[in-house]
């Protein structure tokens, strides 16, 4: 994990975000709990 990623994942607007090792999605939902979710390929 880089720091970049880790500060992008600790923001409190962010609500999910998706690992997928070369690339990482990140939601914004307000009702969402937080959740980061990893997919091994």
């Amino acid at each position: 994990m880089t720091e970049a990623w880790e500060y992008i994942k600790a923001l409190p607007q962010v609500t999910a975000t998706v690992d997928a090792f070369y690339f990482g999605m990140v939601f914004f939902r307000p009702k969402q709990a937080k959740e980061d979710f990893y997919i091994k390929l």
